[in-house]
């Protein structure tokens, strides 16, 4: 038991200093290859890895200072989004089905969003912007309550 114990905490420490990167190069065929390591004799290129998150709890929300009170007549909801983000699908089904006009900027598509993005401060997506408040993820009840009431 107490050497099971050991290994255990062996393995948990060992995890903790490993880090994944992403190596990729073309083979004489033209081929691409990915490995976890660079490899002997080929011209091998490390891959950065994107660090922006999908928000996945709570929607975290803010008073945005620089906005005007309410949302004009023009103004629509904005959201900073990805292709690849479930949360930012499930947010754009619900703006759909209840006729909720937005703007949709992908980050991933777009460096002009993307600096947008960065400048509202965005640590991950989606991140919607109702009238003067900055919803970091995507709370239904929330939304609700501060875009029916800015109408």
């Amino acid at each position: 038991m107490y050497q099971r114990s050991v290994l255990l905490l062996i393995l948990l420490v060992m995890t903790a200093f490993s880090h994944a990167e992403v190596y990729s190069y073309v083979d004489k065929s033209g081929q691409i290859h990915f490995s976890d390591r660079p490899v002997v004799n080929q011209n091998s290129k490390k891959i950065e890895i994107r660090k922006i998150n999908s928000i996945k709890g709570p929607a975290i929300v803010t008073k945005q200072r620089n906005r005007k009170n309410g949302l004009s007549r023009e103004e629509k909801i904005v959201m900073y989004s990805a292709e690849w983000c479930g949360v930012c699908k499930r947010a754009k089904r619900y703006f759909k089905a209840n006729s909720i006009p937005f703007k949709e900027y992908d980050i991933d598509k777009s460096r002009k969003a993307k600096r947008e993005f960065q400048k509202l401060q965005g640590k991950g997506v989606p991140l919607i912007l109702v009238g003067d408040y900055k919803m970091a993820g995507f709370n239904q009840s929330f939304f609700d309550k501060h875009y029916r009431n800015k109408k």
